[in-house]
């Protein structure tokens, strides 16, 4: 699927609490050069406070130039 703001490749996955969250296609294994970032993993859980190791997908509006377009 494509993100309808700057049409990049996306998909989507359910959050933990039953909310569809778009995520960039790459996986991230986070190290500490990369900053405070969030992943969302497969399986819908929500790191905020990655440790070395953690990997998941990055929520597409930390990477979206058109973030702000979709915001309620």
């Amino acid at each position: 699927m494509k993100c309808k703001g700057c049409g990049a490749e996306i998909f989507w996955v359910k959050t933990m609490k039953g909310k569809s969250m778009p995520v960039d296609l790459a996986e991230w294994s986070w190290s500490e050069s990369d900053g405070n970032i969030t992943l969302v993993t497969g399986d819908g859980r929500i790191i905020t406070k990655p440790k070395a190791g953690d990997s998941g997908y990055l929520p597409h509006w930390a990477s979206c130039p058109k973030a702000k377009t979709f915001k309620k």
